[in-house]
């Protein structure tokens, strides 16, 4: 008997026995679908390896939920060559210039909050993601523990998340890509800063930009890690020169020293309904002379910085282009007085 013969009879005998028929066909269209899903590519954050301080895994931290939702993204911001090294440096010598999200992928993604800070904490967890980034968790020395969101507690096992981009790792050949482009995914240029993956369980100091990850719910991270050792040895304060970063700053061994408390500032828009478009001056007032001031402008789909310097009564009037903000959208106005010794905000609603 032939392969068809025997197909013919079978399909007869299923039609004599309807419900056998129907059942037949239900797992037919399971198979299918089980084939397709199979056959689905893996997401270009998929964890690739973990290891914790225990020596075991964390399931809710490996998925491809890592994957930013963002879609294609914006386009990745190609970075500068820093000095060979760098990378083993924390502290304000590892800031940079420009803006703060460079050689990072879909930087749309993340919130800066933070053009540059340093943390210190201990290795918690370490993976290689098969984006190329090293995800490695920090427990904050109990100084940074404000830096921390609901979202690290809830997803991150109330850690810092901390990202070496592929630019910034060791045998990225300055000025070159660090990996093909795969799709909207970008890695820039490397930078020559050559950093070393951190020692699980080792106290270190981390320096990058502060920032939130809006695609998880905007937990906190420094992302991308421009410098990461077991040891600093600078311990300096300093600010950004370029009106596009906010400010940058690092911290010292010990905790800092906490803002006076005799330090304050108020803050309020030349015109709080503007329109879509021109100029806008926030008018600042404080007991803090002579001290650089950033904005930080929170609009629906991105942030932008503008920088000023009170004046010797602590006054400071700092005018900016709106761009073209969303029409109704309330645009939240953070202002940093010599890197948050004092601070305040106000907010403006184009019409």
């Amino acid at each position: 008997m032939t392969g068809s013969e025997l197909i013919d009879g079978a399909v007869k005998r299923l039609r004599r026995h309807p419900i056998a028929y129907s059942i037949a066909g239900v797992v037919l269209v399971l198979l299918i679908i089980g084939s397709v899903a199979g056959s689905s590519p893996k997401s270009p954050r998929s964890s690739a390896s973990t290891v914790n301080s225990a020596g075991g895994a964390f399931g809710s931290t490996t998925t491809s939920t890592e994957d930013d939702t963002s879609g294609p993204g914006s386009p990745t911001i190609e970075g500068s060559v820093v000095a060979t090294g760098s990378g083993d440096a924390p502290g304000s010598s590892a800031c940079r210039t420009g803006n703060p999200l460079a050689n990072v992928y879909h930087p749309n993604r993340l919130l800066v909050k933070a053009a540059c800070a340093t943390v210190s904490g201990t290795v918690e967890s370490i993976r290689s993601e098969d984006d190329g980034d090293v995800h490695f968790d920090i427990a904050l020395d109990p100084q940074y523990s404000s830096l921390l969101t609901p979202e690290n507690d809830s997803q991150q096992h109330g850690w810092l998340v901390d990202e070496i981009v592929p630019a910034d790792e060791p045998g990225c050949t300055p000025g070159t890509p660090p990996r093909p482009a795969t799709g909207s995914y970008d890695y820039g240029i490397c930078t020559g800063a050559d950093e070393q993956t951190p020692v699980m369980g080792s106290h270190v100091f981390v320096t990058g930009p502060y920032v939130l990850d809006e695609d998880h719910g905007g937990w906190a991270e420094i992302h991308p890690v421009w410098a990461v050792s077991t040891s600093m040895t600078a311990v300096t304060t300093t600010t950004a020169p370029a009106t596009t970063s906010p400010p940058t700053t690092s911290a010292a061994t010990a905790a800092p020293p906490p803002p006076s408390p005799g330090h304050s500032c108020s803050a309020s828009m030349s015109n709080p309904t503007p329109g879509t478009s021109g100029d806008e001056t926030v008018n600042i007032s404080s007991n803090v002379p002579n001290a650089p001031v950033t904005i930080s402008k929170h609009y629906k789909t991105t942030t932008s910085y503008d920088s000023g310097t009170t004046d010797a009564n602590g006054s400071a009037a700092v005018t900016f282009s709106i761009g073209r903000p969303t029409a109704g959208y309330t645009v939240e106005v953070d202002v940093s007085i010599n890197n948050g010794e004092a601070s305040c905000s106000t907010s403006f609603t184009p019409q």
